[in-house]
């Protein structure tokens, strides 16, 4: 096939009204071309599934390619609990409590709204402020009622995920790649590192040596889209489930809310679950285009040492370049 010549334009400093249109009958090497040109300029190792939903269309770039999934894994312990569900093994009614022991820092509303004991929320407002908020106390709240990543990992099996590893809860990945150690609560081993003489808060988002190194807590993007796919066609919940699940991911909310919607056409449906950890910047969803065709998208990147407004940019493109190639692939 022979590559069609599309510029790469510099990032804009607001939403455009609509993407740039791909060259006509060109296929997805020009989307690919310009993820490789993106992830140059960003400074960062990228890869990218995207796929036409009940269609042909599919655009791969380093999809086969391991990536730490940050948040995005959420998705695969959200599915994991309505699974649970469905099969009458949990109420979305259940209440469960949520001690000062369980509280984690970082995204999430939890933790800064409710600083005394006494907390307790039903399975369903836990979803929502996981998927939403991308609370983390939520999601360790919810990965020990349901058993464990163990049991995140044997539903992906059970429905033919490959490429994905969900191997601890926020606590442990957090403890190990800052180094916290095992002693006290998140709270506690959290209020170690910040009071360490010199420390920025910011260095949380630079690029982490451990966390490149490691392979736990990882996903293809291939692996994350066949995840999405099977959720967004209803293969692998039910309909209430699947629906219910849709809705949390199209209310985030955020300070880092937007990236795969960023810059496209206002009122874009996309339902996604953005992920941010140490020079890592994902998202991971599924997008309407106008006529109703829908398609998944993951964007995954790693080893970033550029500054994180960057990397945000690149992500933010990625899915206007995306968007761009769905909204004009004839439909077959």
């Amino acid at each position: 096939m022979t590559r069609p010549k599309w510029p790469l334009r510099d990032l804009p400093s607001a939403t455009p009204a609509t993407p740039p249109l791909p060259p006509q009958d060109s296929g997805t090497d020009w989307v690919t071309n310009q993820i490789e040109l993106l992830a140059r300029r960003c400074g960062a190792v990228v890869g990218v599934c995207a796929q036409e939903i009940g269609g042909p269309w599919r655009v791969e770039y380093q999809a086969q390619r391991r990536f730490f999934m940050a948040s995005t894994f959420k998705v695969a312990l959200a599915a994991t609990v309505l699974r649970a569900v469905g099969r009458g093994e949990l109420s979305l009614d259940e209440v469960i409590e949520v001690p000062r022991a369980r509280h984690m820092v970082g995204s999430g509303v939890i933790m800064p709204a409710f600083v005394h004991e006494g907390l307790a929320l039903s399975v369903v407002n836990l979803l929502e402020v996981m998927m939403s908020e991308s609370d983390n106390t939520a999601t360790d709240v919810l990965m020990a009622r349901i058993g464990g990543p163990q049991c995140v990992q044997q539903w992906l099996a059970e429905v033919g995920v490959q490429g994905m590893r969900v191997d601890r809860n926020i606590d442990r990945m957090v403890r190990d790649f800052c180094a916290l150690g095992d002693e006290g609560t998140p709270l506690e081993a959290a209020a170690r590192m910040f009071s360490a003489p010199g420390f920025d808060p910011e260095s949380v988002f630079d690029f982490n040596a451990r966390l490149e190194a490691d392979d736990r807590d990882t996903t293809t993007p291939a692996g994350m889209a066949d995840l999405l796919s099977g959720l967004a066609t209803g293969q692998f919940l039910s309909v209430a489930s699947t629906t219910l699940l849709e809705g949390m991911m199209l209310r985030v909310r955020g300070a880092r809310s937007l990236r795969l919607l960023a810059r496209l056409p206002a009122g874009t449906p996309v339902a996604h679950k953005p992920g941010t950890a140490a020079g890592v910047i994902n998202d991971a969803g599924w997008i309407t285009l106008p006529d109703g065709r829908r398609f998944v998208a993951a964007v995954f990147s790693r080893h970033g040492l550029t500054p994180r407004v960057q990397r945000e940019q690149m992500v933010e493109e990625v899915g206007r370049l995306l968007y761009s190639a769905f909204a004009e692939a004839p439909q077959r």
